[in-house]
């Protein structure tokens, strides 16, 4: 219910990537910087504003981000309240989700994003579980090298049409399905191992 309102959020008037929540050292931050720099130097006239949304409690990883920034422009805020950082991940023009082929771990913002129906972006492919969850929406990618990044970002920089937002008419994501399906695991497993 929360995700209605989020749909009809005017997009940022600068092109805007928000990145949600904690990120770990094995995360593939570099890769996004190193290719959202490439775009810098080709585009320096356009700008483009990250903001690293709940990261303001973990000094090592600002510093990492800083080191890599280059010329980006990169701005750090505190946790908000849910519903506000639905708001920003709403009025954002791309997502970013940042993982890596080594540890295949699933991050609880990846069902915030989809449900607010704009576009992610995922680097670098974990080859796993966030790859086949992303699969399943229509304007997810799924970049590994920097080059790759970059050029994602001309074409959603300069293809305004790429930036609406998909129409989830499922509820496949819910909690209350996704609780459901775990319920039916877990009944499933009890009556196997029951009969043998």
């Amino acid at each position: 219910e929360k995700f209605e309102e989020i749909k009809s959020t005017p997009l940022k008037e600068r092109f805007s990537i928000a990145h949600a929540g904690t990120l770990y050292y094995f995360q593939r931050v570099e890769t996004f910087l190193n290719g959202l720099n490439l775009f810098i130097e080709k585009h320096s006239e356009t700008p483009v504003d990250v903001t690293f949304y709940g990261l303001n409690f973990y000094p090592a990883q600002i510093q990492r981000i800083k080191n890599a920034a280059g010329k980006a422009t990169v701005h750090f805020v505190d946790k908000l309240p849910h519903e506000e950082m639905l708001q920003e991940l709403g009025s954002s023009h791309v997502q970013l989700l940042l993982a890596t082929p080594e540890k295949h771990q699933i991050y609880a913002k990846i069902f915030d994003y989809i449900a607010t129906g704009r576009p992610i972006l995922m680097v670098e492919n974990d080859n796993g579980p966030l790859e086949e969850i992303l699969g399943q929406s229509k304007n997810s990618a799924i970049h590994s090298t920097a080059h790759d990044v970059c050029a994602y970002l001309e074409k959603m920089v300069f293809e305004s049409e790429r930036w609406v937002n998909e129409n989830r008419e499922d509820d496949t994501f819910t909690r209350r399905n996704q609780t459901k399906r775990f319920a039916e695991l877990i009944i499933s497993s009890l009556e196997s191992n029951s009969k043998a």
